[in-house]
């Protein structure tokens, strides 16, 4: 009798029934839309769900929510929205919907965020709670070694990720827009959901990401991102809101990812097929030998509409007197072409949809072509043809 006692009393004491007026929050991947869903589900003392659960809907465009007289078992929650949201990487509503969770502890707290780094830590934190961590060391711990997958060590120590908010200024809430940004790239919404998940179960059980393939991924689009246009959409979406923000100096962590990681450059988020509706395809990286007078594609596949491509063709030399290449304009899809200069002999060709192609043609001789991806000064990429 007396060990019966002894044991409930032991697994009460990390337990504290919580009653609450109101909790509030927001929900911020960039912020969710208004109507957008979020369910805090009561958990035990053995942080299980019980089935009681408070639902709400988001009240603005803000992502603000609001959770009326709650009353929870003990303190600890599970937290979860489901919606629509602001993509601060392309600057616009998000196609589909995703979803966020977290696990929290409400005990000291009335104002509880949803975000991108609850959403990671979740799976971290039940198996470390599972194998007898304390709730606050395993946040603390997941959080930490979260950073680490970006190469993000805090010059400070940061609040709990339920505390961090995209629309203030905080290291912490630095850190939270770089790790948003970088997890986004460009991606679809079903690639990005695809991603989380991924990265949450290989986190899961020793706190690393050990598959290569995802890092490569994460490196290939951090190395496109553009930081001055994510700052100036978030402060542009928080305005039309008629929320002032000071979007905090982000760009260093996704600087720092790019220079320290040592995951393999060996992925392209823009993709150059070998063949293309025309035939063979001049972008194609792993052909450089074509034949003069012959109709080839000018193809590449772009996940996103807002990432753009600008290619340039130059000509070299030939051995004939002139040389040339000419396209098809009734052919032209996604791309927006330049004036030929005929001065250098040179013409620039950009993307302005998801599948770019053309109808093109090419005189003998050698001509450089530079691919500048998301019209980065610098091309990404470059090579020689020579058509015979």
């Amino acid at each position: 009798m007396i060990l019966v006692l002894f044991t409930a009393c032991s697994k009460d004491q990390h337990t504290t029934p919580v009653v609450k007026s109101r909790i509030t929050g927001f929900a911020q991947k960039g912020p969710f839309l208004n109507g957008s869903s979020v369910t805090l589900s009561e958990l035990d003392g053995d942080y299980s769900q019980t089935g009681k659960s408070y639902s709400t809907q988001i009240l603005d465009n803000s992502g603000a929510f609001e959770l009326k007289d709650v009353t929870l078992a003990s303190q600890y929650a599970g937290i979860r929205t489901d919606g629509f949201y602001f993509n601060e990487v392309c600057g616009g509503i998000s196609k589909s919907q995703i979803t966020l969770n977290g696990l929290v502890d409400v005990a000291g707290e009335t104002a509880i965020n949803i975000n991108i780094l609850t959403h990671l830590e979740k799976p971290r934190v039940e198996y470390l709670v599972s194998h007898g961590t304390a709730f606050a060391d395993a946040k603390e711990q997941a959080q930490g070694e979260i950073l680490r997958v970006f190469g993000i060590t805090p010059a400070q120590e940061i609040k709990n990720s339920e505390l961090l908010d995209i629309s203030k200024n905080s290291e912490g809430d630095a850190i939270l827009i770089a790790v948003s940004s970088l997890l986004q790239g460009y991606r679809s919404e079903g690639d990005f959901s695809e991603l989380l998940a991924n990265i949450a179960t290989d986190l899961r059980e020793d706190g690393k990401l050990d598959s290569k393939n995802t890092g490569a991924n994460l490196l290939a689009h951090a190395k496109l991102l553009d930081t001055l246009q994510i700052k100036n959409n978030l402060a542009e979406r928080y305005n039309d809101l008629g929320i002032a923000v000071n979007v905090p100096f982000f760009g260093k962590y996704i600087s720092g990812f790019i220079s320290e990681s040592d995951f393999p450059d060996n992925y392209r988020v823009i993709e150059y097929p070998s063949s293309g509706a025309h035939g063979k395809n001049i972008l194609d990286l792993n052909t450089a030998g074509y034949a003069h007078h012959t109709d080839y594609s000018f193809a590449a596949r772009l996940p996103v509409s807002c990432l753009r491509l600008k290619i340039r063709i130059s000509f070299i030399s030939s051995p004939d007197t002139t040389a040339y290449w000419h396209y098809q304009v009734g052919s032209v899809k996604d791309w927006n072409v330049s004036e030929f200069n005929s001065e250098i002999i040179s013409q620039e060709f950009t993307s302005s949809g998801k599948e770019p192609d053309l109808d093109i043609v090419f005189d003998r001789g050698t001509y450089l072509i530079e691919y500048f991806e998301n019209n980065l000064s610098r091309p990404a990429l470059k090579k020689t043809i020579s058509i015979q």
